[in-house]
């Protein structure tokens, strides 16, 4: 018997199933899954087995389209029956708010292909001819979806594993996890012991377990889920065909049709956890006992829109376990200050993403990378602070409210105020509204005296609308302060700190003490994956500071790139505090602070300097996000509010305002500069999005180089450009698909209001071909085509004269 494998998967549900056969498929033969009891024990064999490719992230829906496509060639290819049936799916909109959530995600579903479908009450009526439409304002049609046997899918995934290789030891439950010297791991179990160069943690809702075997923990919470199947009905047997799934999200259920009966199902507002305090050793395949009183008035919504449903015995009450994590988003990839341990877990729609979760973790294990950026479902956007009590919150809320819809730019409240910084309380009584960021809370926008400091959502223009115009306006005619703390600090020191940093970054480390370098980092090919200022300091140490919400990312970059010795790399981030001043009078505002003469020419545009600012030792850069003059001014988190107040006495007189985050995105929109998460990914090549400047092929290798390299030979898919759209009553977001005669040429990537230049502003990707100045194109936002232009630059400030003087 084997006792050594390239990689042990740890659980036998269909996401662990999937990893397994995506790992053999990609020519891993020497892999291992162990699962503690039998395959798709846990949540897999109860799922509704439903599945639909209508995400309004354009990663999850590709990612979802995979695994639909999955689902129709499996079964040929290893001739494990899955049962699936390719009936597609309904979303039904019963509201205003509802149908422009779906209009949007209709919208954004064109770039996936032809076939998607908007329609109306009358034309759902006709598809689904048990369903009462009269409440029906529009409704979207994936034709791509439908529902599947779990119990088989994961069988199949199973069965196209071993016939590559791969071995699987069921009723083998792993009890210990155990790290060797050289990176691999020694897997305990009470049948055989064996090592792994990998592990994979995918035990579903056991999870935490299997973590808690390293040291690890993660914000997950299993919930019990309810649906329930009927007996026979007349009305469904006297169908001809099967209509598609329907989703009523306004109502709050799911149905389907389930032999001659349907399936219902619900996510109620009484949430009850499962094994909060821990999973029983022995469940398995169980089902929890039912609480129909829980569900009934989301039962007896879908009974008034589906009139047979109402005449229906009850054959089966389903509940079972399944996971949700803080953002109802799985949690994937190498978890941090730890070696080759894999996480893929949190994972609710499983049976939906199987298919593209399972190549995209086999891509990152076997390649170094996944084929997509998985940013915003890596492990790592979440530290040691959203466990407990903030995992157990926000993941009540995210089943509670999982019909809920979210609208562009939300915050959510459940578990907050979680991280707060010594301003937080001196923000809030000035009015601050927040929003949180790494789990911190920082000001989006400041209420004026009598406005009530609150948020009311929509998909067209938002209550904050003036209050953060009046905020960009005061920062471009004077001077504004933006608090900055949730901004990443690393400090890197040591003799081969300069070096490390070469070898990350694809701009040269500064070598003269002062000097500010702007650089991207990118991956093994080519992608980005961070945006820095990079700062040397006098003692020949470098501080880098980048987006707060990818430090984990970071660190585990940082970590997994450097030397063994001569560099030390400390992430500051939590006790570091920043402002920033921008505006034509930051200048005269930090004058007031210090005796340093700070005129242009002892201290101009990509300098820094360590000086005393307001009585308290600072570190100042002449860098901001604002795209105006200005500064950026760290200092000890302890010297937060003493350094504030120091600015704000100074400002009052030069007409200072607080400025929040939705100012500062709509002020570095009219300037056209990207951000991580949104411009730039690693789905993209800085030459792709106007960053190839920073390339310093010339200092020698660096990570990256010779995919970067290649890419720019094969030339640019896309470029980015600014277009401004003509006016409407709703802004661009984000993923809204341009369009040039019918033809999708690219893809919004961030958009706002520019509130100095009057008018709607977006970042696009668009074709090379489509970038030139004047270039008529249309946006689609919420079903509406747009006219737009290509800028010919940056709206504000195109020759960068203010930031500079």
């Amino acid at each position: 018997m084997k006792s050594h494998f390239q990689v042990a998967v740890i659980g036998g549900g269909i996401v662990g199933c999937s990893i397994l056969y995506h790992l053999a498929k990609l020519g891993w033969h020497d892999v291992v899954l162990l699962e503690r009891a039998d395959i798709t024990a846990g949540s897999t064999w109860h799922a509704a087995g439903l599945g639909n490719s209508l995400y309004a992230s354009p990663v999850m829906a590709r990612m979802v389209k995979y695994s639909l496509g999955l689902w129709g060639s499996v079964e040929a290819e290893t001739g494990q029956p899955v049962d699936y049936h390719n009936v597609g799916v309904l979303v039904v909109a019963e509201t205003p708010d509802r149908l422009d959530e779906i209009k949007r995600i209709y919208g954004n579903s064109q770039r996936l292909g032809s076939g998607y479908e908007f329609l109306s009450g009358t034309e759902v009526a006709q598809r689904v001819p048990i369903l009462d439409a009269k409440h029906v304002l529009g409704a979207i049609f994936d034709p791509y979806g439908g529902h599947i046997d779990p119990y088989g899918l994961t069988h199949a995934f199973a069965k196209g594993a071993r016939d590559r290789g791969a071995e699987i030891y069921q009723h083998s439950p792993v009890v210990a996890l155990l790290p060797r010297p050289d990176g691999s791991w020694r897997v305990e179990t009470p049948r055989r012991t064996l090592t792994a160069e990998f592990i994979v943690n995918a035990a579903g809702f056991r999870a935490n377990e299997i973590g808690a075997l390293t040291g690890a923990q993660l914000p997950m919470m299993a919930y019990q889920h309810h649906y329930v199947i009927t007996e026979n009905l007349p009305e469904i047997e006297a169908l001809d065909e099967e209509f598609p799934v329907l989703r009523n999200s306004d109502c709050g259920f799911y149905l389907r049709r389930e032999g001659q009966g349907l399936l219902v199902g619900t996510y109620e507002k009484d949430a009850r956890t499962f094994g909060e305090n821990g999973i029983p050793p022995d469940f398995g395949q169980e089902l929890l006992p039912d609480d129909l009183d829980r569900i009934a008035p989301f039962l007896e919504g879908a009974m008034e829109r589906v009139p047979c449903f109402a005449k229906a015995g009850i054959k089966n009450v389903v509940n079972g376990p399944i996971c949700f994590t803080p953002d109802h988003n799985p949690l994937l990839g190498w978890m941090p200050d730890q070696r080759n341990h894999f996480c893929a877990a949190g994972v609710t729609s499983g049976i939906n993403m199987s298919g593209g979760i399972g190549l995209q973790c086999a891509e990152w294990i076997v390649r170094g990378q996944p084929s997509e950026d998985l940013t915003f479902i890596d492990v790592t956007r979440y530290g040691e602070w959203a466990n407990g009590n903030f995992a157990l919150r926000r993941s009540h809320e995210m089943y509670t409210e999982r019909y809920k819809i979210h609208f562009p730019g939300e915050e959510l409240a459940s578990g907050r105020p979680l991280r707060k910084a010594p301003m937080y309380k001196r923000q809030k009584d000035m009015g601050a509204v927040f929003g949180t960021s790494y789990g911190w809370e920082r000001p989006l926008w400041f209420a004026p005296a009598g406005t009530e400091p609150q948020e009311t959502y929509s998909y067209r223009r938002q209550n904050w609308f003036e209050h953060v115009g009046a905020e960009c306006r005061a920062l471009r005619e004077d001077v504004g302060i933006i608090d900055l703390q949730t901004f990443s600090n690393f400090h890197v020191s040591g003799p081969g700190a300069e070096a490390f940093l070469d070898i990350v970054m694809v701009n040269k480390a500064p070598v003269e003490p002062g000097k500010v370098v702007l650089t991207s980092m990118v991956n093994a090919a080519g992608g980005i994956i961070g945006d820095f200022t990079m700062f040397r300091a006098g003692d020949g140490a470098y501080a880098l500071t980048g987006s707060g919400g990818l430090q984990g990312i970071h660190m585990r970059w940082f970590n997994a790139n450097r030397p063994g010795i001569g560099v030390d790399i400390v992430n500051a981030s939590d006790t570091t505090a920043c402002f920033s001043v921008a505006g034509p009078r930051a200048r005269n505002l930090l004058a007031c602070l210090t005796n340093e003469d700070v005129s242009n020419d002892a201290f101009p545009f990509l300098a820094g300097r360590d000086m005393e600012v307001g009585g308290i030792d600072a570190r100042v850069l002449r860098i901001n996000f604002t795209g105006d003059l200005g500064y950026e001014i760290h200092v000890s988190l302890d010297d937060q509010v003493p350094l504030y107040e120091a600015i704000f006495e100074a400002g009052k007189d030069l007409g200072a305002r607080n400025v929040g985050m939705r100012a500062l995105d709509s002020l570095r929109i009219e300037k056209g500069w990207g951000r991580m998460g949104y411009e730039f990914t690693s789905d993209s090549t800085p030459f792709e999005v106007g960053l190839g400047w920073q390339a310093r092929f010339n200092k020698g290798d660096f990570v990256g180089r010779d995919a970067f390299l290649d890419a720019n030979e094969r030339g640019p898919r896309w470029r980015l450009a600014t277009l401004v759209l003509k006016d409407g009553d709703s802004d661009p977001w984000g993923s809204e698909p341009v369009y040039r005669d019918n033809d999708c040429i690219g893809e919004i990537t961030s958009g706002n209001f520019g509130h100095t230049v009057d008018k709607s502003i977006a970042l696009a990707l668009l074709r090379p071909d489509m970038v030139e100045p004047g270039t008529e194109v249309e946006v689609e936002i919420l079903m509406e085509r747009r006219r737009a232009t290509v800028s010919e630059s940056s709206l504000f400030d195109p020759t960068g004269e203010r930031m500079r003087s």
